[in-house]
């Protein structure tokens, strides 16, 4: 009976230590799953934080680009809303840089950012004198300052330091990636030489390390994913580019035809025998097709107002003349509505001022015309003053006031953003691109000046034109360019435009001129090949054989009879990129752009047939091209 217990202790150890077994196993098994669920969750932060740093490294590069951007847009425009956007990307930044400081603590101290910090202050430095110099209305100085070599030096310091922070945070990202994965692997081995069981170890670690990889995979495909997005919003950003620059190209090119037409009629025209009151027609019809011919040269050349390339030319002006030219071409739209137009120009004010009499006519026909075309009854009254601080300079203010049904409140500052109208019914009703009124500002703003507005529902609106100017005290008529002596040219014009030809023809036979035309390349060659002739006036873009292809054709049979080299000039009417290099390559010598007048051919004739034409270098052989 005293051994019962030592039997009932042998017969249940079996038993317990089973469970003892199942118990250490089971526990094992449990920090293991423990361990691979956290590991699992802990990569996968991991992965999600690196994600996150490389999304805020892009942030911090753009929004640097963005405050350049906006100092140097302020700089060239004069505008200084964008020092309202330059402040709110500055907080944005110093937001973001935080951020990035929290996600990678420490990588300040491996960036080493002693030196960026001191580039960093100079150019806030700069940039804030930009903008202080722009409020000063010295916006020269500005983008001087913004383009000089301290500056980019500056830019470029300031660069290689964020780089190099940048580089510092995905290394201390890495760095605690590492050292996650490597603590998860030695955890996994101090359990691992525990468990009895080796194969249920072997299991979980490979649970463990698919985990990890269906981890890193996810990661990778997200990053893949947000490659790839980039890269189609990039080819979308460079089509939609590619795409407006060739619209704007056709658009300038379908204009610049029907107006070379028009402006050359209006000159032929001009010199026959007119009555006073046609003569006045055609000069207003000519005079209106001429600041087209402006305009298109300035907005529809993408690249130049891209570039910011659009300058202003100051000469005296009349002010009464040119506020009359500007109300006579919107008298007969006025007079259709029943509109009374009304100029108002207050007593004492200088007759003449110093300023760009085009860009000015532009701002007055968008802003009276504008006026014209929302007022359904009553006036548009343009009124005209000024004040003098000094006896050199005066401040202009220009108001038109009409009778329309006025804008809404919440409505006023959008009819100044490009392709805003006040309401959609206003576009509706009306029409209209929305872009006159946000061009006329810009170009104010460009003068030293701005454009306002101010409404009252049902009674009108008034617009205030303020322009810094200098008075002319003793203005001289200026004088005009002398037109070419009778030429005495025999001239080839080859022109597929039926009115262009008839244009050009009436010109040169005005200028003494024999022409013979020609209304596509082939005829072109073959007419060449039957006379001698002086000149050749070769359009580019025609039907059949362009002007490119056929001038090959005539340089290429020169070298062949090793005859006299016609001067051949260009004549288009498109700014597609690349005409220039191309009429080059073809052996046109000189590209003149539609439209032209008689003095502006005949000079460029005489400089081609004179006693002293340019040189020009010959080609062996001009390389065929492909006709069109």
């Amino acid at each position: 009976m005293a051994q019962k217990p030592n039997n009932l202790l042998s017969d249940r150890l079996p038993q317990l230590s089973l469970w003892a077994a199942v118990g250490l196993t089971a526990g094992l098994l449990g920090l293991l799953i423990r361990s691979s669920w956290g590991t699992a969750a802990l990569l996968g932060q991991l992965a999600e934080r690196e994600l996150l740093i490389e999304r805020v490294c892009g942030e911090i590069i753009h929004l640097d680009e963005v405050l350049t951007m906006s100092a140097r847009v302020a700089s060239t425009t004069g505008d200084l809303a964008w020092k309202v956007r330059y402040d709110e990307h500055v907080v944005m930044l110093d937001a973001a840089l935080e951020v990035a400081s929290q996600l990678a603590p420490g990588a300040e101290e491996l960036a080493g950012t002693a030196q960026t910090d001191a580039a960093n202050n100079r150019l806030i430095a700069a940039e804030t004198a930009a903008f202080e110099l722009i409020a000063e209305g010295q916006a020269t100085k500005a983008r001087e300052l913004l383009d000089s070599p301290e500056y980019a030096q500056d830019k470029a310091i300031y660069g290689v330091g964020m780089k190099r922070f940048l580089d510092a945070m995905r290394a201390r990202t890495d760095e605690l990636l590492s050292r996650e994965r490597t603590a998860s692997a030695r955890q996994n081995m101090l359990l691992s030489s525990g468990v009895p069981l080796l194969v249920t170890l072997w299991v979980l670690i490979a649970c463990n390390l698919r985990t990890t990889q269906r981890v890193r995979r996810q990661q990778a495909k997200k990053l893949s994913e947000h490659a790839a997005a980039l890269t189609r919003s990039n080819l979308k950003i460079e089509q939609a580019s590619k795409a407006r620059g060739e619209f704007l190209a056709r658009m300038s090119h379908e204009i610049r035809t029907p107006l070379h037409g028009m402006l050359g009629v209006t000159e032929i025209l001009g010199e026959g025998e007119l009555s006073e009151k046609q003569r006045e027609l055609t000069g207003l019809v000519r005079r209106c097709g001429e600041h087209l011919h402006t305009i298109v040269d300035d907005i529809l050349d993408s690249s130049k107002l891209e570039a910011g390339k659009v300058q202003l030319i100051s000469r005296p002006v009349d002010l009464r003349e040119l506020a009359s030219d500007v109300l006579e071409v919107l008298r007969p739209r006025a007079a259709d509505k029943g509109l009374e137009l009304v100029l108002e120009i207050a007593d004492g004010l200088p007759s003449h001022v110093q300023l760009d009499p085009v860009r000015t006519r532009q701002i007055l026909l968008n802003v009276v015309g504008n006026a014209v075309k929302f007022t359904g009854s009553g006036l548009v009254a343009v009124s005209i003053k000024g004040e003098s601080p000094d006896e050199d300079h005066l401040q202009l203010t220009i108001e038109v006031r009409d009778t329309g049904a006025g804008i809404p409140p919440n409505r006023l500052k959008a009819v100044f953003e490009l392709f805003e109208q006040a309401s959609a019914e206003t576009s509706n009703v009306y029409g209209g691109s929305g872009l006159g009124l946000p061009i006329a500002r810009s170009l104010a703003r460009l003068a030293g000046g701005d454009l306002t507005a101010s409404s009252e529902l049902g009674i009108g609106t008034t617009f205030q034109l303020e322009l810094p100017t200098r008075i002319v005290h003793e203005p001289t008529p200026e004088p005009l360019a002398a037109l070419p002596s009778q030429l005495n040219l025999r001239l080839l014009v080859a022109e597929d435009d039926p009115t262009n030809a008839l244009v050009s023809r009436r010109q040169l036979e005005g200028l003494g001129c024999e022409v013979v035309v020609a209304v596509d390349g082939f005829e072109a060659v073959e007419r060449w090949r039957e006379g001698q002739f002086d000149a050749v006036l070769m359009d580019c873009h025609m039907p059949g054989l362009d002007g490119f292809e056929a001038t090959r054709r005539i340089r290429n049979e020169e070298l062949e009879r090793k005859g006299p080299r016609t001067p051949v000039l260009a004549l288009t009417a498109s700014v597609f990129p690349g005409d220039r290099e191309a009429c080059q390559e073809a052996g046109l010598d000189e590209l003149i752009t539609k439209p032209f007048n008689s003095g502006q051919i005949a000079r460029h004739l005489q400089n081609w047939t004179g006693p002293e034409q340019p040189s020009v270098q010959v080609p062996a052989q001009v390389p065929e091209g492909r006709s069109t």
